[in-house]
């Protein structure tokens, strides 16, 4: 298995953990999650030149602030599993 694959697995089971915290009421989980997700965004906006972060680059910079995650919604969480999988498939890792 590739690591850009491994750091993709990574990042959608960390999506997916705050999908389930948020259904199960768990905050804790949600809040820890959510904090490892915004530090991930900043750190992919540190690697804009690579074209499949750049094309992310709205979502990412909304993702990496506080704001995006006071109003995050299970839908939202999942358009952004979806739309970061290219940053990390060819991509490098970002943290």
């Amino acid at each position: 298995m590739r690591d850009e694959d491994e750091q993709a697995k990574r990042f959608d089971r960390l999506v997916l953990g705050i999908q389930l915290g948020m259904l199960q009421d768990d905050l804790l989980v949600v809040e820890t999650a959510a904090s490892a997700g915004a530090e991930i965004a900043s750190a992919l906006l540190e690697q804009t030149n690579i074209p499949a972060i750049a094309a992310q680059l709205e979502l990412l910079d909304e993702v990496s602030g506080d704001q995006w995650w006071m109003n995050v919604t299970l839908q939202m969480l999942e358009l952004l599993r979806l739309r970061c999988w290219s940053c990390y498939v060819g991509g490098s890792e970002p943290w």
